[in-house]
């Protein structure tokens, strides 16, 4: 049986918890991490919410790839590297999230998993509004591509293809986490199969980065807290660290530069 926890740990990551586990995680502490109390300061959100409008109206044109590892029971499960851009020639406004993931060690062995992505959109007033998302995923007994455009979902699953419908929420994953720019009061998004709706319980900084406090539900109705810490890395804000803790606990990291 797959636990909810970890369905949402790896669908930050565009959908990796297919190949999920009864397991409890525990993840390796950096030791720079240690000791740290979170401190809960409104001027460091708006300082990153101005370092990304800034970014946004100064830069003609910006791009930075970053690598994650995913951990379960503290062994390392699953590697992304996820590619940000925004600007250049597709126009100032516009912004493109494209990667690929795949399951490593015994997980990899077992299950064969990898995945490629894709997120198109264009801000408005510094939000993200998606326009196209794509994700093809194969496992060791399945194939899953994933094509959405505008709000109608299309998918193919072991080369049949099921009728279009609508999709689940308004911002897909990549978008929703990537384009942000700071703690969102709520953030309402899709990974093509599953819709979660995440509220801000609290936020502050740390020596990890700004942390944002979520309580998350999904469409089966499961219900779990998570953390995201985000921080400035090459022009963008962005994630550098998810834990969710649910009938199942998993944590994200971002790899180090």
């Amino acid at each position: 049986m797959f636990g909810p926890g970890h369905k949402v740990l790896f669908a930050i990551i565009t959908y990796l918890s297919l190949h999920s586990m009864n397991a409890v995680a525990d993840a390796p502490i950096l030791p720079s991490e240690q000791g740290v109390v979170p401190v809960m300061l409104a001027s460091t959100l708006t300082a990153l919410k101005m370092a990304n409008a800034a970014n946004l109206q100064s830069t003609p044109g910006i791009e930075s790839t970053y690598a994650y590892s995913a951990f379960l029971k503290g062994a390392k499960t699953h590697e992304a590297k996820i590619t940000v851009s925004r600007g250049g020639v597709r126009g100032r406004d516009k912004y493109e999230i494209h990667g690929k993931a795949k399951a490593v060690g015994i997980f990899g062995f077992l299950s064969h998993f990898k995945s490629r992505f894709l997120a198109l959109g264009h801000l408005v007033n510094n939000r993200p509004v998606p326009d196209t998302f794509e994700l093809d995923k194969q496992s060791k007994k399945s194939t899953r591509v994933v094509r959405i455009k505008g709000d109608v979902l299309r998918v193919t699953r072991n080369g049949v293809v099921r009728p279009p419908k609508a999709t689940l929420a308004s911002i897909d994953v990549l978008s929703a986490f990537f384009m942000m720019g700071a703690c969102a009061d709520t953030k309402d998004f899709h990974t093509g199969r599953h819709g979660y709706l995440m509220t801000l319980l609290s936020f502050g900084a740390d020596g990890r980065g700004m942390r944002c406090d979520y309580h998350l539900i999904d469409d089966d109705k499961d219900e779990y807290e998570g953390t995201v810490w985000l921080g400035e890395r090459n022009g963008f804000v962005i994630p550098l660290r998810f834990e969710f803790e649910g009938a199942q606990s998993g944590l994200i990291l971002l790899d180090p530069a």
